[in-house]
């Protein structure tokens, strides 16, 4: 009779592996994004390309987890009748588990370092992106004062708020390859970032299993509310290097090592100060609070001296800024130049979704360690840093929105709620161990299914993925008669390891890697050509040169050619510093703002007005000036600059 079951067992594995073939066979031929793309205009109606090659991948991943998942269960039938399935599987449990128990005789530095090069496959790596098209320029500018004598971005002191600057322009004056000095250091604060977490996670847990789910639950970075930063950045960026620095001495801050964890903020102040006002607060106020007066007098003399370099830039820098926030340099900041991540109240609804279910993850985790386990003065402390971030954004409401003051626009005090974010990641992987050490399969399911979510690191399927976890759980405990239905559970089975094996598979590589000198062949054909141009100009004009390019390409001219440039798009990131730069920017960015479309006296009148020798278009638009160069997407022509002009300006 047992072998009359097995038999029976063995076809419908098979039966159920063929369905799943024919059915991705059916995806791969007939179902593509172009065929639902309609569906989901409907859902999105501006969707831009990024988002349907988003779509496309979901698709492609859904579908190659049917097929993977098809031939797993027909090796699985083929087994069974040979009456090996049990033990194969018993097999692979045991093997799991010893891998396990190996796993926690590592020191806690090795597991960070292997998901640190994990994550990098999730996540990719970047290079000559975003803020990096200002802090390469300025880092060479540091290297040869030469460099960009004319160009009006130096007009700006973003880089007089950092030494980020000065340490990268003293090791690339000493090694002069950015890509792999920006390549290593990404690596090494990438991995003080994960170690930081691990050590974290185990002085407040002390248990292994839940230092890897919370690894495991970083290794993609998340978006933070509406602050347009994520939990860690995918390029080298000052504000890594300041968030793994801040992590680390949030550590230190945890295990009492109060003086360290000072010194450790200070180093990171000196790097990226806006990161740092949290954990900052978060120390003193702890101090103050717990009458430790000798050890917040000790704290401060160590972060004092430390920080005082960069203090004394600040105080030393002239700022034409007032105290409360000039309109017209409010109307630049927030409605020119877009910068909507600064003020709260422009922030979406989806984004103070996300902030509230993160802090509601948080309290979920305290509070099944309060019920289930010890509650001890570290959790004291985690929470404080969580109020802490909760009242900057509150201050950052207050003076913002309803009484502009500069400096707090200025200091973007919403972007402390990394550490919010970074803290209820922690203590939901102690929550989820907790629901993995329940008998309850869906309870194991469901908690599969939302560190695949997290894994994808996309804020939408993110929050589904979370609502769909707590529904799920809340209706396990009233339902679980019928869930032990064997159909049933079967089917619940298939279901989610295919929703979390798409989601998986959808995660690796979601953006390249630009491993050094891979750049650009990561890209397109355009990004090609425009760095093509960028190096011919090094090579072939004076270093005084200006040039007048499309302000829409990226990366910004400036990072390969060496040369100034008249205005690109990105430069708007210094607009809150400076209200003279703001203006100078605004002004540039009414003349250019359609450049494509600009006639060849428009851009001659701009050329003229901002002294650019070299004007640059798209290859389909020609020119009544000398052509000096033209690949497939571009081409540079000379421009002559008045002779009055030339003589007056000393060009």
């Amino acid at each position: 009779m047992r072998e009359l079951d097995d038999e029976n067992n063995s076809w419908l594995l098979l039966l159920i592996g063929a369905i799943f073939l024919i059915t991705g066979y059916f995806f791969v031929k007939f179902f593509d994004v172009q065929h639902i793309l309609p569906f989901v205009t409907l859902i999105v109606p501006n969707i831009s390309s990024q988002g349907i090659e988003t779509v496309g991948r979901y698709i492609f991943s859904f579908t190659l987890s049917i097929l993977l998942i098809g031939i797993f269960i027909i090796i699985s039938g083929f087994l069974e009748r040979k009456n090996r399935l049990d033990s194969l599987i018993s097999k692979l449990c045991s093997f799991l588990e010893d891998f396990i128990e190996k796993s926690k005789k590592l020191p806690l530095w090795i597991i960070a370092a292997i998901f640190t090069f994990a994550s990098l496959f999730i996540h990719g790596y970047r290079f000559a992106v975003s803020d990096q098209n200002i802090y390469i320029p300025l880092i060479k500018h540091f290297i040869n004062p030469q460099l960009y004598a004319n160009d009006y971005l130096f007009l700006q002191p973003q880089g007089e708020y950092t030494f980020f600057t000065d340490i990268m322009g003293f090791i690339l004056g000493k090694f002069n390859d950015f890509e792999i000095v920006f390549f290593i250091t990404y690596i090494l604060f990438s991995f003080l970032l994960f170690w930081s977490i691990a050590k974290i996670t185990y002085s407040l847990f002390n248990e292994y299993e839940i230092v890897f789910l919370a690894l495991l639950l970083s290794a993609a970075p998340l978006s933070v509310a509406g602050t347009a930063t994520l939990t860690y950045d995918v390029y080298t960026h000052p504000r890594l290097m300041a968030m793994a620095i801040g992590l680390f001495s949030l550590y230190l801050f945890i295990e009492c090592r109060y003086v360290l964890s000072a010194g450790a903020m200070a180093i990171g102040f000196l790097i990226h100060p806006i990161t740092i006002i949290g954990p900052i607060i978060s120390l003193f106020l702890y101090l103050i609070f717990k009458k430790d007066i000798k050890s917040c007098l000790t704290s401060l003399f160590v972060f004092l001296p430390i920080s005082s370099p960069l203090i004394y830039k600040f105080l030393s820098n002239p700022n034409d800024l007032p105290v409360f926030a000039n309109t017209t340099h409010l109307y630049i900041v927030r409605d020119l130049a877009k910068k909507s991540y600064l003020f709260p109240f422009d922030w979406s609804y989806f984004c103070w979704i996300s902030l509230v279910i993160f802090l509601m993850l948080f309290f979920y985790g305290v509070f099944i360690k309060k019920n289930k386990s010890t509650f001890t003065d570290e959790d004291k402390k985690s929470i404080l840093v969580v109020a802490t971030a909760l009242l900057l954004l509150f201050l950052g409401v207050l003076f913002v929105e309803f009484i502009p003051i500069t400096l707090a626009i200025q200091l973007q005090l919403g972007r402390n709620l990394s550490f919010l974010y970074w803290f209820s990641i922690i203590y939901f992987a102690f929550g989820l161990w907790a629901i993995f050490k329940e008998n309850s399969y869906l309870n194991k399911l469901l908690g599969i299914f939302v560190i695949s979510a997290f894994l994808v690191g996309l804020t939408r399927v993110l929050i589904g993925a979370i609502v769909l976890f707590a529904v799920g759980m809340y209706f396990a405990h009233h339902i679980s008669p019928f869930l032990k239905h064997k159909v049933i559970k079967i089917s619940l089975i298939v279901i989610f390891l295919i929703g979390s094996f798409s989601m998986v598979m959808a995660s690796v590589a979601i953006s390249p890697v630009d491993f050094p000198h891979t750049y650009p062949s990561n890209y397109n054909e355009e990004t090609g050509s425009w760095i093509d141009l960028q190096l011919r100009a090094k090579q072939n004009t004076p270093i005084n040169s200006q040039f007048l390019v499309p302000p829409d390409v990226s990366p910004t001219f400036r990072v390969f050619s060496e040369r100034g440039i008249i205005f690109a798009s990105k430069d708007s990131a210094p607009v809150v510093f400076n209200y003279e730069y703001a203006k100078e920017w605004c002004q540039r960015w009414n003349d250019l703002k359609n450049y494509d479309n600009l006639t060849e006296e428009e851009l001659e009148n701009a050329a003229n007005k901002y002294n650019a020798s070299y004007i640059v278009v798209k290859s389909v638009k020609t020119l009544n000036m000398p052509l000096i160069y033209q690949n497939k997407n571009f081409k540079v022509y000379k421009h002559n600059l008045p002779v009055q002009k030339i003589v007056k300006e000393g060009i």
